[in-house]
């Protein structure tokens, strides 16, 4: 299961709940041209939907921007400029979000912008 071409998607939800489903859906269908199996793409649109939720209860910004990033080899979904507030890897809250991201995906990174604004990586190998 490879796909042949290059391609970035971007998508810019406003900071709602309500949006998560847009994600999801969007996330389901790109995941799906790539032709993961059920059970992958339910595992990214659940890890891509906790990060949406880790951004969500920080709750500062109006907007999150998300990149899907497609090679014939993965899918990498970043969450750029992501205002997390204060990011502590011992809170329970975020910590758990961690967890759950980390069990679903191949690789999932967090890189600091500043204090509170970090690119949250998310990445699903495709074999």
């Amino acid at each position: 299961m490879k796909t042949a071409t290059s391609a970035n998607v971007d998508l810019v939800l406003p900071l709602e709940k309500k949006f998560g489903g847009v994600l999801r859906l969007a996330v389901a269908g790109i995941a799906n041209r790539l032709e993961f199996n059920w059970e992958q793409i339910e595992d990214i649109k659940l890890a891509t939907e906790e990060a949406f939720l880790l951004v969500l209860k920080a709750g500062r910004s109006a907007k999150v921007h998300i990149t899907f990033k497609i090679s014939p080899n993965d899918l990498k979904i970043q969450f750029v400029d992501a205002d997390l507030g204060v990011f502590n890897i011992k809170s329970y809250q975020q910590k758990y979000s961690f967890f759950i991201m980390t069990g679903l995906m191949d690789k999932v990174d967090i890189v600091p912008l500043n204090e509170t604004h970090f690119d949250l990586r998310l990445e699903k190998k495709i074999y």
